[in-house]
């Protein structure tokens, strides 16, 4: 995806949000995380499913424990400082 955006001189920003699988399934509104923990569907990536963390993302949010307003703040910067540049 990022060769695609600079291919077609577009900014590109990867952004890890790095949460546990106990946060996920937390905030998950489908409860698709208890549908495969109580068998009734598989393939879920990070539960049943491989899930490979990118290996060099931009920015990485949720690692640290941030709060949704310095995860909105980081994000807002690294979006403006691509777009400016």
């Amino acid at each position: 995806v990022r060769a695609l955006h600079e291919r077609a001189g577009l900014p590109f920003v990867e952004v890890h949000m790095a949460t546990s699988i106990a946060e996920c399934e937390g905030r998950a509104p489908k409860g698709l995380y208890r549908k495969v923990r109580d068998g009734e569907m598989t393939g879920l990536s990070g539960v049943d499913a491989p899930y490979e963390a990118p290996s060099s993302p931009d920015l990485t949010l949720g690692a640290r424990g941030e709060s949704v307003d310095e995860c909105v703040n980081e994000l807002l910067a690294a979006v403006q400082k691509v777009v400016a540049t």
